[in-house]
């Protein structure tokens, strides 16, 4: 597969989108992170956790120095055909027809992330 027609621009690295803080009183890489089905996700439950509740720490600068908050950002930046479904669903990049060249079908194609994994 070629790169060009799979590719993640992670909008929380490039400044497009910035940290949410959700009503759960955590912060989250960014908004589409939000909701009880993607919180509770092996995917993303590590930012989910009482630890690290912003009324448990110090600072937000902690918070986002935390292993789990560093980790994620390095799996987007070195290996994002492991980056989780929601991340490729709203930053991920592929090449459509001239006639599919909208927001609303810039949407996670499961089979070419499967084949993308794989390839690594």
């Amino acid at each position: 597969m070629e790169e060009d027609n799979l590719k993640l621009i992670p909008r929380c690295i490039t400044g497009d989108r910035c940290v949410a803080y959700v009503n759960t009183g955590h912060l989250s890489p960014c908004c589409w992170i939000d909701g009880y089905d993607i919180q509770t996700s092996e995917d993303y439950r590590q930012f989910f956790t009482e630890e690290m509740k912003v009324k448990n720490n110090d600072s937000i600068q902690k918070i986002l120095d935390t292993k789990v908050w560093i980790d994620f950002y390095q799996m987007l930046r070195e290996r994002p055909p492991e980056a989780p479904k929601v991340c490729w669903q709203y930053c991920g990049k592929f090449n459509h027809t001239v006639s599919q060249r909208t927001p609303e079908r810039d949407i996670l194609r499961e089979d070419k992330i499967k084949n993308l994994r794989e390839s690594q």
